[in-house]
C-alpha cells in the first residue's frame, strides 16, 4: 500500500495513479491550481440538494453572476449578497422553506438579493412589482398615452386582465394618482404606487 508522500497527508495512492508521488486528493488540485496545498473549501452538508429551494439558489447565482444578454436584461445589475453567494444554508435561513406556487420576490428591485429585501409571493403579485417597461413614455407604472385622445390614462392588470380607471387625464401625474389607488385596493401591502402616501 502506497501513501502520499507530502508531509501530514496519510492518504493512499489509488492504483489508477501509477507513477504517482501524491494522493488523489493533492494531485487533482495540483492539475487544477498548481498547487497540491491549495485550499479548497469544503461543500456544505445539508441533504436539499434536490429541494426547490436550492435549485432556486443555484439559479439565481448563475444567472447574476452570468448575465446572458437579451435574455437576462431584466437580470441587468442584480447582485447576490456576498454572504448568500457563499452559503445555501445561509440563503435558506434567511428565505425559508417555499410553499407552492409561490416565488421569491425582491421588495425592491432596484436592489439586489440581500437580507430584508426578498419575500415568497405568487407570480402575479411578483409581477405587480417589476420594473418599468423600456418602452414606457409616461414615467409611471399603469399610466399609459392614449394617441387618439391625446391624453392619459390608467390601467391596473389582474390576473392576465386589463382594466382601465379613472377615464381619461390631462396629465400624467392625475391619471397615476388614480391607478395607485386601485392598486392599494387591491395589493396592500404589495403594491408598488407611483407615489408615497403617509
Amino acid at each position: 500500500k502506497r501513501i502520499c508522500k507530502l508531509p501530514d497527508c496519510d492518504k493512499p495512492i489509488t492504483k489508477s495513479q501509477p507513477g504517482q508521488k501524491w494522493c488523489a486528493m493533492h494531485w487533482s488540485r495540483y492539475r487544477k491550481y498548481k498547487d497540491p496545498y491549495y485550499p479548497v473549501e469544503k461543500r456544505e452538508q445539508h441533504g436539499m440538494y434536490k429541494t426547490p429551494e436550492y435549485k432556486l439558489w443555484l439559479s439565481i447565482k448563475g444567472r447574476t453572476k452570468y448575465n446572458r444578454g437579451e435574455a437576462d436584461l431584466a437580470w441587468k445589475g442584480v447582485k447576490l449578497c456576498e454572504e448568500w453567494d457563499k452559503s445555501f444554508l445561509s440563503f435558506y435561513k434567511h428565505v425559508g422553506k417555499k410553499e407552492p406556487g409561490m416565488t421569491l420576490d425582491r421588495i425592491d428591485s432596484a436592489k439586489g438579493y440581500e437580507p430584508g429585501n426578498v419575500r415568497w409571493v405568487s407570480r402575479h403579485v411578483q409581477s405587480v412589482n417589476r420594473k418599468l417597461h423600456a418602452n414606457n413614455t409616461s414615467g409611471y407604472r399603469g399610466v399609459y398615452w392614449r394617441q387618439d385622445a391625446k391624453k392619459w390614462r390608467s390601467r391596473v392588470s389582474v390576473l392576465g386582465q386589463h382594466f382601465s380607471i379613472g377615464g381619461l387625464q390631462e396629465t400624467p401625474e392625475e391619471a397615476a394618482w388614480m391607478y395607485d389607488q386601485l392598486a392599494l385596493q387591491l395589493y396592500g401591502e404589495y403594491a408598488r404606487p407611483n407615489f408615497t402616501y403617509v
